[in-house]
């Protein structure tokens, strides 16, 4: 092994996470696609959320008249449900899969398709990470924040716990403490989109002056490597 010391911190490699520009060009695209609407993603969502967020629907739209709620579940198998429990409720939903276009009538754009994560988010204008109002322990929160759209997550983030406390130190993100403070902080960002800049801009400083650690570890380990040869 290398003579620098074992317990040097080398940083953590979820920082180095990359979205190619590409993908982000075609979140931009679809957004387009949709028109003069305001893009509130639920992202990586589990059993139950789906209900407490949406119950918060009907009020906030009467404040955001252009919202689009763009539902995108964690597991597949769950696509149906969701898609028939947001019909239920009486909200108009247009599936990816379907390839309809979305109206001024539609209510949610249902993503039912896998791998897309990166791309609808940066087809938001808000993003709520999943998980995060359930016992589950929430999701990558760094994922939103380099696709550059505002980042809010529920109570429940011990998956994350470090990098989530990191980014609301630095002011980078907003925890809710429940899906009623989701809904509150959507409708604010919404009517305030100095302040959703101020989010990503924070978020981007963050997420750069975390990096490197997959370069260091590389450099680190190079004289080993250099001697397997």
């Amino acid at each position: 092994f290398p003579s620098h010391d074992i317990k040097t911190v080398l940083g953590n490699i979820k920082f180095d996470l990359q979205i190619n520009d590409d993908v982000l060009q075609q979140g931009r695209l679809l957004k387009q696609h949709w028109g003069e609407r305001f893009v509130w993603i639920i992202a990586s969502t589990h059993q139950g959320e789906e209900a407490l967020l949406l119950a918060h629907y009907p009020a906030l739209k009467e404040q955001v008249s252009n919202l689009l709620v763009v539902v995108a579940p964690r597991h597949p198998e769950r696509f149906v449900s969701v898609g028939e429990w947001c019909q239920k409720q009486g909200l108009q939903v247009v599936t990816r899969s379907s390839g309809l276009a979305v109206t001024a009538a539609c209510d949610v754009y249902l993503a039912d398709s896998m791998g897309e994560l990166k791309m609808l988010y940066a087809a938001a204008d808000v993003a709520f990470v999943g998980g995060s109002l359930v016992d589950v322990g929430g999701h990558n929160v760094l994922e939103p924040a380099a696709a550059g759209v505002p980042v809010l997550f529920g109570p429940v983030m011990f998956n994350f716990q470090a990098i989530a406390e990191q980014m609301l130190v630095r002011q980078a993100a907003v925890s809710c403490r429940d899906a009623e403070a989701v809904a509150e902080a959507v409708r604010q960002l919404a009517v305030n989109p100095l302040a959703r800049q101020q989010l990503i801009d924070n978020a981007r400083v963050f997420l750069e002056a975390n990096q490197g650690a997959i370069e260091r570890i590389a450099e680190l380990f190079a004289p080993v490597l250099g001697k397997l040869e």
